[in-house]
């Protein structure tokens, strides 16, 4: 009788630990989800956030070709053909910026008369600046770039945040009149 009940209770502890093991394997497992999901929602506030900035420095007149032009930037390659890059290139599609090229390292992206360009096989000549619209990595990317020749390297969000500043001071001189 007490091998039965001892073998009742190993069978019970075995079915408590199964349980316990499964439970933290799938609370293991949804928390992994939830850091994700939680990356990815702070990716795109950061997106948000850089539209409105950008929509914000244009309601004040001040544009990324003034403050390429002010550099004597002429000629530049956009790295990085996502929304933002995309965005890059129609914003200065028509404007005295040339945007020479596009370097991109996923080769299955395409912008409709642009010329695309894997960034480990370009060539610096005839581009004054890059200004890198991915989100994460700039410092390596920089790198990168700068060991490839490019002089000068720019991350949109910089650009950004600078004419949002000058159109701030801007905003103070006025209001101080």
């Amino acid at each position: 009788n007490m091998k039965q009940w001892l073998k009742l209770v190993e069978k019970i502890m075995f079915i408590f630990f199964g349980v316990c093991l499964g439970g933290y394997v799938a609370a293991h497992k949804y928390c992994i989800k939830i850091k994700v999901l939680r990356t990815e929602i702070s990716k795109w506030q950061f997106v948000v956030r850089l539209y409105d900035i950008w929509i914000m420095t244009k309601q004040h007149s001040q544009s990324i070709e003034d403050y390429l032009y002010n550099r004597g930037i002429k000629n530049i390659a956009i790295y990085g053909a996502s929304f933002l890059g995309t965005r890059l290139y129609y914003e200065l599609k028509k404007t005295g910026i040339n945007v020479k090229y596009v370097l991109d390292k996923n080769t299955n992206v395409s912008l409709v008369g642009v010329d695309m360009r894997d960034p480990d096989h370009s060539s610096s000549k005839g581009i004054d600046a890059v200004i890198v619209t991915t989100l994460n990595s700039f410092d390596e990317v920089k790198n990168s770039l700068k060991t490839r020749g490019y002089r000068q390297v720019f991350a949109l969000d910089e650009i950004l945040y600078d004419l949002m500043i000058r159109a701030q001071m801007t905003d103070c001189k006025e209001s101080e009149r």
